[in-house]
């Protein structure tokens, strides 16, 4: 009987998985389905992670903290998902969210024109109902509506009924634009569009699998947010993201300086697994940005 292989936690994945629960946590603050009070707590789980494991990585004696950074990460994964699917919302960034993702599909091809007049057509009797919700009775009637057409978004999204010509291109587009700023590495993208020129080589031949073309999607997604970047090309966008923030107001000038300063560290030195941590550099700037307060109207 074989056992199991345990795989043992390195710097890297764990640094990486922090990226990734950062992520997590600054998608569902813009989709709605975590409030900002939420998102607080959980960013500062998230905070309390990395520090263990920085700390594991200057004092030079390994991964001493990795079980307990994991185990913490675990617990963290799972809240995430339950606070993003749980009775408290930010309603109106919910719907926003929903108009955004029905534009978006159909632009990328994953909802048909019907598709997508049907879903608009959802989205605006919600925004009806909720200028017209004034008790708490009708409020939590609209929410329970929320959750239905945000499952009928995905299923749409992720369905038979797709223009394979468009998706097609978007999936290009992404490749393109990840070996732009430096998520896809020359490897990931040769291999990514390796899998696009497979899916056209069968629509060629009348064969439009809707698996097969989510397989794509996800593997595109996936390979750009993951620990594999390019260095220099990855630096250069965050540097360029820090750039604008301070121009649309949303960093001070001491947090563009203090995340160059940390951005430069990480470009310049041979830090062990430069590409998680350049991620979890990237979701703290996206976190500043989303938590700064609205630029003061005042004459």
């Amino acid at each position: 009987m074989k056992t199991a292989t345990v795989r043992q936690p390195t710097f890297a994945s764990l640094t990486q998985r922090i990226a990734n629960q950062e992520r997590r946590i600054n998608e569902g603050v813009r989709s709605g389905s975590l409030t900002d009070p939420e998102a607080a707590s959980l960013r500062e789980r998230v905070k309390a992670a990395k520090a263990g494991i920085d700390a594991d990585a200057f004092d030079g004696n390994g991964l001493t903290q990795g079980k307990a950074a994991q185990q913490l990460l675990n617990g963290l994964s799972k809240d995430i998902k339950s606070a993003k699917h749980n009775e408290t919302m930010d309603v109106s960034k919910r719907v926003a969210n929903f108009e955004k993702r029905v534009e978006q599909g159909t632009k990328d091809g994953t909802l048909t024109e019907a598709e997508s007049t049907k879903l608009k057509s959802q989205i605006a009797g919600l925004k009806q109902e909720l200028a017209q919700a004034t008790t708490p009775e009708a409020k939590k009637a609209v929410q329970d509506k929320l959750k239905s057409v945000n499952k009928e978004i995905f299923r749409a999204r992720h369905d038979s009924q797709f223009d394979a010509n468009k998706r097609l291109e978007n999936f290009e587009q992404r490749i393109k634009a990840g070996l732009a700023d430096g998520t896809l590495n020359a490897k990931e993208a040769a291999r990514l569009t390796g899998e696009v020129a497979g899916l056209k080589m069968l629509d060629g031949l009348g064969i439009k699998s809707a698996k097969l073309f989510n397989r794509v999607n996800r593997d595109v997604f996936a390979q750009r947010h993951d620990g594999q970047v390019d260095v220099a090309k990855r630096s250069a966008s965050i540097g360029s993201r820090i750039d604008a923030a301070v121009t649309a107001g949303k960093l001070t000038q001491e947090q563009a300086t203090a995340f160059k300063a940390e951005l430069t560290k990480l470009s310049a030195e041979g830090v062990q697994g430069q590409g998680p941590r350049l991620n979890v550099l990237e979701q703290q700037i996206v976190s500043a940005v989303m938590t700064a307060p609205a630029p003061s109207t005042a004459a």
